[in-house]
This record gives C-alpha cells, structure tokens and sequence, in this order.
C-alpha cells in the first residue's frame, strides 16, 4: 500500500499489512497484480491525491470511505453565457474628431459670405469675400467660379446701365450721347446685336443733326450752290424720318426757311462809267457797262473793275435778304 493509503489507517492495519507483503513471495507477485488490477480503485473526490491500491493477500478490514460534508442546499451549476447578437453588442468606442483645420473654417466663411452676398447683389462685398478665399487657398476652384461670377454680374450691370443711359439720351435727341454709350457696351461685349444696331443709327443721327445745324448757323453759305444742294437733301433726309423729335423739327423748320430765303432772287443795280471792265465772282464778267440789274441769291458777292492804265478795283456785295433793290 502507499504511503498515501496507509495514512487513511489505523496503525495496527498498517503494521499487519506490512508483516504479510514482506513474507509474500516472488511466485504469488502475479497473482497480486492481477488481483489488484481488477479490484475497484477507491473513488477519489475532486481536489484529494489520488490513493494507490492495497496489496491483495492479507485480510484487511473494511475501511470507510472518506466523504465530503454535504451542505443544505447544494450550489447551484452556473449559468450557460448567453449568446450575443450584434444588436445586443455594445457599440466599439467613436473615433477622436479630430480637431478642426483653421484655414478650412475660413475658407469656407468666406465663400459661404460671397455667395450670399452675391445672392444679394453687393457684388463689391462678394468679391471681396471671394478674393479672401482665394487668398486662404489659391488652387480652390470654388474661389475662381466665384470670383468669375462676379466679374459676369458686374459685366451684365453694366451693360444694362449703359443701355438705359443710351436709351435716355436718344429720347432727348442727344445722339452723340447714345452712340457714346452704346460704344461702351460694345467695349464690354462686341457682339451684343442691340449695341452695334444702336451705335449705328445714333451715329447716322448725330451726322444728320450735324448737318442740320451747321446750314442753319451759316446761311450765307447757301449762297454757294454745292452747298445749297447739300442743305436740301439734308432737309429731305430729316423729313424721311418717323416722328421726329422736338429738336429735329425745329432744325427742319429753319433749315426750309433758309433755303426759301437762299433760293428768293434779290434785284441789284450795278453802277460803272462805262469804260471800267467788271467781274462779279460766282455770276460772271459783266463786260463794260454804266447801269446793269442782277438778280442775285443772298450772299457775298465780290465784283472786280479793271481798265488799263488803272490799278483794279475791288468792291464786296452783300446780298441781304428782306431787303429792296440793291444798287
């Protein structure tokens, strides 16, 4: 027996046991370990050494087996860990945010502004907006749009500010004016259709107009034919024009009365010695005469005498109109 076992004794059951295996021989140690082979092992409570097997051949009384103390009320088995579902699973830790960029914040106030303002049509505050974000991050495209956009609504203001400006002045007859304007949309823009129609018909306006109040200013030069024809189809064009305005109507009016006057004859008397040679500019040589009556268009007029042996003679003549024989 072991060690182990024979402390589970009494002493004079160990003290036998050990007599009788010392006088046990060599022949019978088969039958021993057969013997004890197929005895039942004691049982062995969880947590104790386990106890080896007695040797078999001596009598051995019957020992009692070792047993736990039983408590009242055994414990209970634990509980199986239930299965958990994604559901039911606590959700991992959130990520750090991570702390936010200064010039994105920036950037981002300063196109949201421009757009607003743009929005509003305060395009000086919106470019200004802009121009910052551009200035924060000059590669961002949104600054560039942005900017591009202002300078398209700047663009069509203008436009329109020239367009009302020239339609102002064509109401007031002031031609010069409208083509002016209407040149400076053409400078922004020279395919807009209304400005070049406009400038156009301004400027053939202004020349008209021109025209028109330089034969009114100086009536004596309808005295010249070339610019007495240039005085009536003035006129002409003038009156091919639909409701005229109030300025073109009176440069008509005094221009038809000037060229009445212009074309009114005005009798004159010229006066020689008879032996003189005259020669009136612009009407022809008179030849030698004492007493000769012209009819002469208001005007200036210049009549030349010579003869020979004498120094020539130069007299002006003015033609006025409303006015009687001239001698």
């Amino acid at each position: 027996a072991s060690d182990v076992y024979k402390r589970q004794l009494p002493d004079w059951v160990a003290e036998r046991e050990s007599t009788a295996g010392r006088a046990t021989v060599a022949g019978q140690q088969g039958d021993i370990d057969a013997t004890a082979t197929s005895a039942d092992p004691l049982p062995v409570e969880p947590g104790e050494p386990a106890a080896e097997a007695p040797v078999v051949g001596a009598q051995q009384p019957a020992v009692p087996r070792p047993t736990r103390p039983q408590t009242a009320d055994p414990e209970p088995a634990p509980e199986a860990p239930q299965r958990q579902t994604p559901a039911d699973r606590p959700a991992p830790p959130a990520a750090p945010t991570p702390a936010a960029d200064p010039s994105a914040t920036a950037f981002t106030e300063a196109m949201t502004e421009g757009l607003a303002r743009l929005d509003q049509g305060e395009l000086a505050q919106a470019q200004a907006a802009f121009e910052r974000a551009r200035a924060i991050r000059p590669e961002a495209a949104e600054a560039r749009d942005g900017l591009a956009r202002v300078e398209a609504e700047s663009q069509l203001l203008a436009i329109a500010h020239h367009r009302e400006r020239a339609v102002a002045h064509e109401e007031q007859e002031r031609w010069g004016e409208a083509a002016a304007e209407y040149a400076a949309v053409l400078a922004l823009d020279a395919s807009i259709r209304f400005a070049q129609e406009g400038r156009q018909h301004s400027a053939a306006r202004q020349d008209l107009s021109d025209r028109l109040e330089s034969h009114n200013a100086h009536p004596d030069r309808l005295a010249t034919d070339p610019v007495l024809e240039d005085a009536r189809d003035a006129l002409d064009e003038a009156r091919e024009i639909d409701a005229p305005g109030p300025v073109l109507t009176r440069q008509m009016e005094r221009l038809a009365e000037r060229i009445v006057v212009a074309e009114t004859p005005i009798p004159v008397v010229l006066l020689s010695d008879g032996e003189t040679d005259l020669l009136v500019f612009r009407v022809g040589r008179l030849g030698t005469l004492e007493r000769h009556r012209l009819e002469l268009r208001p005007g200036s007029y210049t009549v030349v005498g010579t003869r020979d042996g004498y120094r020539d003679v130069r007299r002006a003549l003015e033609v006025a109109p409303g006015k009687g024989e001239i001698t």
